[in-house]
């Protein structure tokens, strides 16, 4: 089973430049498609496409705030939008991370979540992981220091973190832990974690990503974004067009 989310996302954008096209933003032809939904049983449709459609403009405000500025946080929407297809994560979770990690100081770029990515994929709780690490760096830059019930967390999941700081750093825990005091040893630590996480895990991902529940996420992260697509095309995203 081979689903491609880039080419179904392009031919996604050209059917919402039709659909953009169509409606023109005729309040007349909107009721009209509405009224067509419903003649087909389109209810639990329509109500799904909102629900998406407010989660994902909820996003965007959020990335807005974060970024500085709505051209920014679109443009950091759009990063996302595309990493989540490299990823076993949908769009929503990683900009959650995304989120948490930019307001706390961090530069969420695309390697440190793809690192955070290849860990998550060998444990059970993905997503619980994908939260955990991002935790630890939000709150280690938050408190000036590390807690080791972040770093427990990450241990619960099956992630070795204990091991691979010490192998990492050569050093013991309690030393690692003081590198969280400082600015510049907040920095040496990311980047360590960071390399200790590509390095054990990197392989892991790609072969994650070959799996058919992978493949049907990645399915339903496409389908999310013809929602989004839809809610904005339709008009939902504007409340005095309703």
């Amino acid at each position: 089973l081979t689903l491609d989310n880039k080419q179904f996302n392009s031919a996604l954008k050209q059917s919402e430049n039709k659909v953009d096209s169509f409606t023109a933003n005729s309040k007349s032809q909107l009721k009209g498609l509405g009224a067509a939904f419903a003649a087909l049983g389109g209810a639990a449709l329509i109500k799904n496409i909102i629900s998406v459609g407010q989660s994902f403009q909820d996003l965007r405000s959020s990335l807005a705030f974060a970024e500085g500025g709505i051209d920014a946080g679109a443009q950091a929407f759009q990063r996302i939008n595309d990493l989540a297809t490299k990823t076993q994560f949908q769009t929503d979770e990683l900009t959650k991370s995304y989120i948490r990690l930019k307001t706390s100081g961090i530069e969420p770029t695309n390697a440190l979540l793809l690192s955070f990515a290849s860990a998550a994929s060998i444990t059970q709780d993905q997503v619980g992981t994908l939260t955990a690490f991002t935790e630890l760096f939000a709150r280690a830059v938050g408190k000036g220091k590390l807690e080791l019930t972040d770093l427990d967390k990450i241990a619960e999941r099956g992630i070795d973190i204990y091991g691979l700081l010490s192998k990492k750093f050569a050093m013991n825990i309690d030393q690692i832990k003081k590198l969280a005091n400082t600015a510049r040893g907040q920095k040496q630590l990311f980047k360590g974690i960071q390399e200790a996480l590509e390095d054990t895990y990197g392989a892991a991902l790609p072969a994650k990503l070959k799996n058919s529940s992978i493949a049907f996420s990645n399915l339903t992260g496409a389908f999310k974004n013809l929602a989004d697509a839809s809610f904005t095309t339709l008009g939902l995203d504007n409340t005095t067009g309703i």
